[in-house]
């Protein structure tokens, strides 16, 4: 999914998210001289905070214009990394062993629509990971959407512009959509805004299936964490997490 005018916004509305625990999971699964890839790196964000910690990381994402603006608080970070413009579903082309550990956060994973979609990334991801290689990603639950997703309804005013965020849920027997519906106002002069809209859809398998495709193509889960942590009650996560280890 590449965005159409979300990027330029990005960052702001994704402000309150405590980036810290995807942080402490690459801490505790990755040393800094090991080779990283984020996959769906968006704006940097994560990217930059673990080069700031000293971890050697590249990263790819299918928007261009969110490149572009990783490209840019990366210069103004004075830190340095590799940028590939490209689709997760199509790592399978690319040379073969180059990196000690991929990582998927912020539920990228969710924006893969079908089961092929998630095989072919997957498939890919083992391609370029070096053998006994770390994939970490995570995932929406179907928990999270049931109880928090269906009929949600958010808004906001900044200084330059205004938005509307609504998602809505469709339950399928194997699978579930989350769609997301952003309207943005912006502002141009006194009482004078210009909309734009744009739509998003992720699809969220259940957890079995993500483990099985793992399993088919040489990937050992090493753990599965709900929420960060295994001292909650799993069937009442917000966010589903694995870790796996490639397999000769």
């Amino acid at each position: 999914m590449a965005y159409e005018h979300f990027y330029k916004y990005y960052d702001l509305l994704m402000n309150d998210v405590n980036y810290e625990d995807w942080i402490q999971i690459v801490n505790q699964y990755f040393n800094t001289d090991d080779s990283l890839l984020e996959v769906g790196c968006g704006t940097g964000t994560i990217l930059i905070q673990l080069l700031e910690k000293g971890f050697s990381i590249d990263g790819l994402d299918i928007s261009e214009e969110m490149l572009t603006i990783a490209k840019e608080k990366i210069s103004q970070k004075k830190v340095s990394s590799n940028l590939f413009l490209g689709d997760m579903r199509e790592l399978e082309s690319e040379k073969k062993a180059n990196y000690d550990g991929v990582i998927c956060f912020l539920d990228s994973i969710n924006y893969l629509e079908t089961k092929v979609d998630v095989e072919n990334t997957f498939k890919g991801i083992y391609h370029i990971l070096k053998p006994d290689g770390i994939f970490i990603f995570d995932i929406h639950s179907i928990h999270k959407l049931l109880t928090k997703m269906d009929g949600y309804s958010y808004n906001e005013t900044f200084n330059s512009f205004t938005y509307l965020w609504n998602t809505f849920v469709e339950v399928f027997n194997d699978h579930s959509i989350l769609y997301h519906e952003l309207s943005f106002f912006i502002k141009k002069a006194k009482n004078v805004y210009v909309r734009l809209d744009e739509a998003h859809k992720q699809t969220v398998f259940n957890e079995a299936f993500y483990a099985s495709i793992l399993e088919k193509y040489g990937f050992k889960i090493i753990n599965i964490l709900y929420d960060f942590n295994n001292s909650i009650d799993k069937e009442k996560c917000d966010r589903i997490l694995f870790v796996s280890k490639k397999c000769l």
